[in-house]
């Protein structure tokens, strides 16, 4: 297989291509084996940065997951740690697949294509995070409600 350039990593990422780039260079000169970085938005914001950056299965993965409180923390915690390296393999794979699909040719603009941020991530992250506090609200009114109203029989 053909060595990834660092331009195609740069086409791939297109936001934050420094932080990346440099952690990506670091799990290159390890022969892409995992060592530990640390990555905030995805440690705060795990099923959201996966959506974010179009890894779709673990972005999944981490919604049930943060679904169970015993295990959510855990989970955020996995996903900081390994955040920058759960991208490197996808970029590597995405870029593989794109060199084996046109050989010899330069694929910048199909890796940019694959790879990339959802910019409807955070909006969609904004408008669940408001439902869910609105659904709060209302339950919260209406036990208030159903309280007092039963209070009024007792």
């Amino acid at each position: 297989m053909d060595a990834i350039e660092p331009g195609e990593y740069e086409a791939f990422v297109i936001k934050r291509r420094r932080a990346y780039l440099a952690r990506f260079a670091r799990f290159d000169a390890l022969g892409g084996s995992f060592t530990p970085t640390w990555h905030w938005p995805a440690f705060f914001f795990a099923p959201w940065w996966l959506l974010y950056r179009k890894m779709y299965l673990w972005a999944v993965l981490a919604f049930i997951v943060s679904l169970r409180p015993q295990v959510a923390l855990f989970a955020h915690l996995a996903c900081g740690v390994t955040g920058y390296y759960l991208y490197y393999r996808r970029a590597r794979s995405a870029i593989a697949s794109l060199k084996q699909a046109f050989p010899g040719q330069d694929i910048r603009g199909e890796c940019m294509d694959a790879g990339g941020v959802h910019g409807w991530a955070p909006v969609l992250a904004l408008v669940a995070l408001s439902l869910i506090l609105a659904g709060l609200a209302v339950s919260g009114l209406l036990a208030v409600i159903f309280a007092r109203y039963h209070a009024s029989w007792v």
